[in-house]
């Protein structure tokens, strides 16, 4: 994460400098270029005073310097572009030929787990001195559904990222099967995790690939991904040209673009595709979905989840259509903890909450 972040500051500078070059440069070339035309309006016009030429030759030197002088912008505009995209194509090959990280044979390789707690876990984002969560404590157990809810900004995200290793240099401790996060190799942490985020990616990839994706080795197994596409409720394929073979998007010929909720849907599918995974997150999955999809789609999360962890990470409380134990969040600390119901009756913030969503605007 430092190093895509060190390489983001470094795109940034490069666009800043790269501006401020393109901007002095246009401001030079416009002075020179209303300096010599006012200098050659100002001697056409004295030789036609003087007879020298006809005042029809003066409004066709006009003319013919307006034209050389949208050209030359064009042509200036142009090279900019050029010089711009030859950077970027710079920087993607720097990317490219960075390191691949390879295994650290000297950390424990993990095949799956049974829990991860939290052991007075804080975490703050670079360059901000808040944190994101402060001291969090808490166990998540394989059979057991939970869900992440709260008001913006009050840790959801974070706790999903740390939960799937996204940021590794938080305060505390992260213990997987009682065994720190950071003894085992992360690659082989990632491997046993499923998740689906609300910015799903759109693989111009066909729809058979962009489900096996989910899992590389087992990417050719037709039979686990037309499961995979029948648990999370993807019901178009057969509208589809060349149905599981259909190349999607819009970078090719044959290309079929698909709507949002389909897309997200295909992100499902590739969720439940990883179906050896000991941990399943689901980040508001619902967003593009209409409510009878929505609801298959939580069925479906219900059956995945079994006898794993099961994270549903909801923004929306009206969400919560199934058991499970609600963590509420405010400030990056867990408020309030137990079922729906149980909260109900506490009668504190999630009640709250989830009143608020009840009532009907007016």
């Amino acid at each position: 994460m430092d190093k895509f972040i060190s390489i983001r500051e470094y795109f940034l500078d490069q666009n800043k400098d790269m501006y401020k070059k393109r901007t002095r440069t246009n401001f030079i070339i416009q002075l020179l270029s209303i300096l010599s035309t006012t200098i050659i309006i100002f001697i056409l016009f004295w030789d036609a005073f003087r007879g020298v030429i006809l005042i029809g030759s003066v409004v066709a030197y006009i003319n013919s310097i307006t034209n050389v002088k949208d050209s030359f912008k064009k042509i200036f505009a142009l090279a900019h572009e050029l010089h711009q995209d030859s950077l970027h194509a710079k920087d993607i090959l720097e990317v490219l030929k960075l390191p691949v990280q390879n295994e650290d044979k000297s950390k424990k390789i993990l095949k799956h787990f049974h829990t991860i707690r939290f052991e007075n876990v804080s975490f703050k984002y670079q360059n901000t001195s808040k944190y994101a969560l402060y001291n969090f404590n808490f166990s998540f157990k394989k059979g057991k559904n939970y869900i992440i809810a709260g008001k913006n900004g009050s840790g959801k995200s974070t706790l999903t990222k740390l939960i799937l290793g996204f940021y590794l240099n938080y305060d505390g401790r992260i213990l997987v099967d009682e065994q720190d996060l950071k003894e085992f190799e992360i690659k082989s942490y990632r491997s046993c995790l499923s998740a689906v985020f609300q910015d799903f990616t759109m693989h111009q990839l066909s729809l058979n690939e962009t489900v096996g994706l989910g899992r590389l080795e087992k990417m050719d197994d037709f039979e686990k991904i037309k499961i995979a596409l029948e648990l999370a409720n993807v019901d178009f394929v057969d509208n589809l040209p060349d149905k599981y073979n259909q190349q999607l998007g819009t970078w090719f010929e044959s290309s079929h673009q698909l709507s949002g909720g389909e897309w997200q849907k295909l992100s499902i599918a590739r969720a439940f595709f990883r179906d050896n995974a000991s941990l399943v997150v689901l980040d508001e999955p619902s967003s593009a979905l209409d409510p009878l999809s929505e609801q298959a789609v939580i069925n479906s999360f219900r059956k995945l989840s079994k006898n794993k962890i099961g994270l549903f990470i909801t923004h929306r409380l009206k969400n919560i259509k199934f058991n499970g134990d609600i963590i509420f969040l405010e400030n990056g600390k867990i408020i309030e903890y137990g079922t729906h119901e149980d909260l109900l009756a506490q009668g504190e913030e999630y009640a709250k909450m989830y009143h608020a969503e009840s009532v009907p605007p007016k």
